[in-house]
């Protein structure tokens, strides 16, 4: 709970430090219900005195009245940051994608593709729930710190994609043991090679290729279990789990008597 704290604080100052200075601004005259300037001190005064949800109704009506002033760009990143912060992450969302759909040079966009990831982050449940979430946040995280390398951002998302990555070949393994229980070895095995595919770096992908192995052994793919134990003990051959594969084969190799 700290953390989360401290990580909203953070990115309160960041839209204070961007936009603090915008009240001193002028833009051209429009056939408007209300001035410009007049709508957005509204909207910034209300996002000050953290109501939030008022101030995102207020920025989104910055972007209605003025959709080609500068402001309505700035009101889109205002406006969903004040959704994220009553936790309506699927209406912040939809802001920062028409915002990095239409503005992918403006100054804030790395902080746009990370606010975004935190959106889907925050709405990631248990393990065993749907991993779609931590998936779609694991890639915009990736996505971040590729894009935008050097950017303030760019570590704390590599730090949170590494850890989605971690969660999610949990998942996937969780599953795979589930159908390598019943018997559905090749439902197992989809399960185990997508762990080894999609997350190498992961401490589950010894385990999940050492369950590869049983899978092969039980549907008689000798010579495929042979050559992933070889990769097993190449890659790690202390580990437990590529000692565990090696006993395997060895008892499952023995000759009959």
């Amino acid at each position: 709970m700290i953390k989360l704290l401290n990580k909203r604080r953070a990115l309160f100052t960041v839209l204070i430090i961007s936009f603090g200075g915008l009240t001193a601004c002028q833009t051209a005259k429009d056939a408007t219900d209300r001035p410009l300037v007049d709508l957005y001190q509204e909207a910034y005064n209300h996002f000050l005195q953290k109501e939030y949800k008022t101030a995102a109704n207020a920025f989104e009506e910055v972007e209605r009245q003025h959709p080609y002033s500068a402001w309505a760009i700035k009101s889109q990143l205002m406006s969903a940051f004040c959704y994220y912060m009553v936790k309506d992450y699927e209406s912040a969302q939809r802001a920062l994608s028409v915002f990095i759909q239409y503005h992918p040079t403006h100054r804030d966009i790395a902080y746009a593709h990370y606010l975004k990831g935190m959106c889907l982050f925050m709405q990631i449940s248990s393990p065993d729930r749907d991993p779609k979430p931590a998936r779609e946040a694991r890639e915009a995280f990736l996505e971040l710190s590729r894009r935008f390398p050097e950017s303030s951002y760019a570590r704390d998302a590599i730090y949170k994609a590494k850890m989605l990555g971690e969660r999610l070949a949990s998942h996937e393994i969780c599953v795979g043991r589930f159908y390598e229980r019943v018997g559905d070895f090749l439902a197992a095995l989809t399960r185990f090679r997508t762990v080894l595919l999609a997350y190498p770096e992961t401490r589950q992908s010894e385990e999940a290729a050492y369950r590869t192995i049983e899978c092969y052994i039980s549907i008689g793919l000798l010579d495929e279990a042979r050559a992933t134990e070889k990769t097993l003990q190449n890659n790690v051959p202390k580990s437990v789990w590529a000692q565990k594969a090696a006993r395997l084969l060895s008892v499952f190799s023995s000759p009959k008597s």
